[in-house]
């Protein structure tokens, strides 16, 4: 396991750490404005919903180790590119913007869907919650590591170019950090064969919720049920993660180094959200879990939107990355634990579709938006589509049974 955790970290450093910090600030100097930051973003996302039911079930065929590997290659080309916009013509520059970010889109999927089913493998319902909660400390420690030199890249590259804070080149250099710690991160995981455990008993008892469906139509209302959640989440919670740093930036007028430190400390928050999962999961069900967090999340992006100041801005951000990430891993374990184990491939390309499209609509809407509405307005409405998303889950716990799916089966879907 410990290959996967390098290549996570790698992928979460380059990701979290580096490209959703340093790329719209590059953006940005580059000349371009919020809506076209939105668009392209929006592009990007909309090239991983359109292909992760695909992935999804390819992932049957080819396994997810290979599919690791592939998304892996695909991304760090499509971020390499990214790198080099601002040496090309100006004329070049917009269309090489979309097909590189897309490329580092569609590798990110396969990358992410991938993941859920190679760790379901790699682990057991005795060590699964520990497991994933160790992954997500990892993780959470790597984007927090990204982050940190992403405080002071930019300003020690244009130190030594000799080049103001608004020339792009310092964030280009910076920028490059994503690709060259994936590729790492790859050639360590490739030098790691790990040794799957014995598959166990088609059920077993967990303290992890689950719906037991009878039918394979009963499960595909499941998994569709899970992706109408999936989408309205991921609509409430695009304006804060991926805008948050242009609204500091435009609306606030934050440095640079404060952006840089309240997304590095946004990533420290997965650390103790990681330590209290597996001590709260022995205590609580995945169910109470969820439901707190998700409550706790629309109240902190009401704050966010309420008060309009740096550092209650800073300090909200924190705090509700905190519960987004602590979220991931638990709702991970649910939603892969309440379908057969054959059908896990096909939940987490479908959740991914459902999720990265309503991420493509949102980040297109947002920054469409920013030019007729204020943020705070925007963040009002992205709490209210959370507390819908929270009622829909609620719908899908009231139809839980108490057993869940927990290894592999020969159970497949028609």
């Amino acid at each position: 396991m410990r290959g996967f955790l390098w290549l996570s970290c790698a992928f979460e450093l380059a990701y979290s750490g580096v490209y959703i910090i340093i790329f719209n600030l590059y953006l940005l100097r580059l000349g371009y404005d919020a809506n076209f930051i939105g668009l392209l973003l929006g592009a990007g996302i909309l090239t991983q919903s359109v292909s992760a039911y695909a992935i999804g079930h390819l992932g049957r065929t080819v396994g997810p180790r290979p599919q690791l590997i592939a998304g892996s290659i695909i991304c760090m080309v499509g971020l390499t590119g990214l790198c080099v916009t601002d040496l090309l013509p100006q004329v070049a520059q917009t269309p090489w913007l979309f097909v590189t970010n897309c490329m580092a889109w569609l590798g990110g999927t396969m990358v992410l869907v991938a993941r859920l089913s190679y760790l379901m493998q790699l682990t057991t319902a005795q060590n699964r919650m520990l497991a994933f909660s160790f992954e997500q400390l990892a993780a959470g420690g790597a984007g927090l590591l990204g982050a940190l030199l992403m405080m002071v890249a930019p300003f020690a590259f244009g130190a030594l170019l000799g080049v103001p804070d608004a020339n792009a080149t310092p964030y280009r250099l910076s920028l490059l950090v994503a690709p060259l710690t994936l590729a790492l991160g790859l050639v360590i995981f490739l030098r790691h064969r790990p040794e799957l455990p014995a598959a166990p008993s088609e059920l077993d008892d967990t303290r992890a919720p689950a719906i037991a469906p009878r039918s394979d139509r009963t499960i595909r209302t499941l998994v569709n049920i899970t992706a109408v959640f999936g989408l309205l989440f991921t609509l409430g919670e695009v304006a804060p993660r991926y805008f948050f740093n242009v609204y500091m930036d435009e609306s606030l007028s934050s440095s640079s180094v404060w952006i840089a430190a309240t997304m590095g400390l946004a990533n420290a928050a997965a650390i103790p959200g990681s330590l209290l999962l597996p001590w709260l999961g022995k205590r609580w069900s995945n169910e109470r879990l969820m439901l707190a967090m998700l409550v706790l999340t629309s109240t902190m992006i009401v704050v966010l939107a309420v008060f309009h100041t740096e550092l209650v801005a800073s300090v909200s951000y924190v705090v509700l990355c905190f519960f987004l990430r602590a979220i991931e891993p638990v709702f991970e374990i649910f939603r892969m634990t309440i379908v057969p184990p054959a059908w896990q491939s096909r939940m987490a390309g479908t959740l991914t579709a459902s999720t990265t499209l309503a991420s493509a609509i949102g980040t297109m809407a947002v920054g469409d938006t920013t030019d007729h509405a204020s943020y705070r307005v925007i963040f009002i409405v992205s709490a209210g589509v959370m507390m819908v998303a929270t009622l829909v889950f609620s719908g899908i716990v009231a139809r839980s049974s108490a057993r869940s799916y927990s290894s592999r089966s020969s159970d497949s879907p028609s």
